[in-house]
C-alpha cells in the first residue's frame, strides 16, 4: 500500500469539505484509481471528473501517472476569470 497527501482546491474542496486528506491506495495505482476512490466517498465528484486537473509534487499530470509513496497531489477544478 501506498499513501498519497491530496489537497482540494475551490469548488472540489467544497465537495470533499475539507482541503487536505490521507488516502491509501494499493501499489502502482494510478490517478484514474485515485480518481475513482475520490468518486466513490464524494459521489458529487463525479460530475467533475473529466474537468479537474491533477498535479503531482507540483507537476500536471495524465490520468495514467502512477503514484508513489507520500506523493502530494493537488485536485484543481477549471478556473475562469478575466
Amino acid at each position: 500500500m501506498i499513501t498519497v497527501t491530496v489537497r482540494f482546491f475551490a469548488s472540489i474542496r467544497d465537495i470533499t469539505n475539507t482541503e487536505l486528506m490521507s488516502i491509501s491506495l494499493p501499489e502502482d495505482s494510478s490517478l484514474q484509481e485515485l480518481r475513482q476512490k475520490l468518486i466513490c466517498q464524494f459521489p458529487e465528484f463525479e460530475k467533475w471528473k473529466e474537468f479537474v486537473r491533477f498535479a503531482i509534487n507540483h507537476n500536471y499530470r495524465e490520468i495514467d501517472f502512477i503514484l508513489n509513496d507520500k506523493d502530494e497531489i493537488a485536485v484543481i477544478p477549471p478556473v475562469s476569470g478575466g
